[in-house]
């Protein structure tokens, strides 16, 4: 390989319109090759456009080195799982292996600096061309219009499922943002039709997890194995699948009442999941909490949690409007009692 400086790759790339010219001199590739393995890798990202939305990954030139197999989809999922981050192919565009690594422009460029090599960096359908150490390229294999994509907080691995969770909360459950479930919201009586209470909140949950997944290779819903019931959610990735149960509490407009035993429920229920199914790696129990505020004891005997499963995520549901919630607030203020508004004047003025 050609050990070029930083400042000589600079001024080269200056004189040289093309990359595939660039490339080829400095690291002593012929540029029918060059131009080869950089069409494969754009193809792949445009062929897969769809599945490797939102996904992080970097493609590496390995010239040393053998391939074993045509690169695949699964290899670029598999680089998106928590040990992944790098695919290394050969000069014909074969998978050699996935390593870790940050799939940042700051990490390729470390990479191909101490290396002195060549890297692909992706995000989404946005691609950097590091080349030893310097960003010589940088463009949108479908729209070359297009800006370096904005982050977006909701994208998350599955590590972090439990952020998921509460960020689809927060953005389509909290003030019906983006599904109704009330039937009678003063009342705190939830939808029942046209679909079970169940089934809003599973269906929701699924669509969520399904855009925002980093690391999903399929997520889906009711499948049936080994003899157990349909689970609501599977999330399958390359370093095993999660198994997620939906419940809720309250009462709904058939007259159905769940109260806290329904976590003991689910906490069992994923045990049994993740005990008969080797696949599983991880489960979790969400529930939607409808019950008054007062009535929300959530507690339950942490000793029947199967160590892959996480503590139960609980959601509780809110159904007054900011300006409901002030009267509610100013109301309670004006019922307590003199002594307790003084005492607690006094306590403040001691501190």
């Amino acid at each position: 390989m050609n050990g070029l400086l930083p400042d000589q790759i600079r001024v080269l790339s200056q004189v040289v319109s093309s990359n595939e010219i660039l490339i080829s001199f400095s690291l002593q590739v012929g540029r029918e090759k060059v131009s080869e393995w950089l069409s494969l890798c754009e193809s792949l990202v445009t062929q897969h456009a769809t599945s490797l939305q939102g996904k992080h990954f970097s493609l590496g030139l390995d010239l040393a080195s053998e391939g074993s197999s045509p690169v695949q989809l699964q290899h670029l999922l598999g680089a998106t799982s928590d040990t992944g981050g790098v695919v290394m192919l050969d000069v014909q565009g074969r998978w050699i292996t996935t390593g870790p690594g940050p799939v940042t422009v700051s990490g390729a460029l470390a990479r191909t600096k101490k290396t002195k090599g060549l890297e692909i960096l992706v995000h989404g359908t946005y691609l950097y061309i590091a080349l030893l150490g310097e960003l010589i390229y940088e463009h949108d294999v479908l729209d070359a219009s297009k800006l370096p994509p904005a982050g977006i907080a909701f994208f998350r691995p599955t590590k972090q499922l439990r952020e998921l969770i509460f960020d689809h909360a927060g953005q389509e459950i909290a003030r019906e943002t983006g599904v109704k479930y009330w039937a009678d919201k003063d009342n705190r009586i939830l939808l029942a039709v046209t679909e079970s209470t169940e089934k809003i909140f599973q269906r929701s949950l699924l669509l969520w997890l399904r855009h925002y997944v980093l690391d999903k290779i399929r997520i889906y819903s009711e499948a049936r194995g080994f003899g157990q019931d349909a689970t609501d959610i599977t999330v399958m990735t390359g370093h095993g699948d999660y198994v997620i149960e939906v419940k809720w509490m309250g009462k709904n407009e058939h007259g159905t009442t769940y109260d806290t035993n329904r976590i003991a429920e689910g906490v069992e229920q994923v045990k049994i999941y993740l005990n008969n199914d080797g696949r599983l790696v991880g489960g979790a129990v969400v529930l939607y909490d409808g019950r008054p505020l007062d009535c929300c004891t959530q507690q339950f005997d942490s000793s029947i949690l199967h160590p892959l499963c996480q503590s139960p995520h609980i959601v509780w549901l809110e159904s007054q409007t900011p300006s409901q919630k002030a009267t509610t607030i100013v109301r309670s203020r004006q019922t307590l009692p003199a002594r307790s508004v003084g005492s607690r004047t006094k306590m403040k003025r001691k501190k």
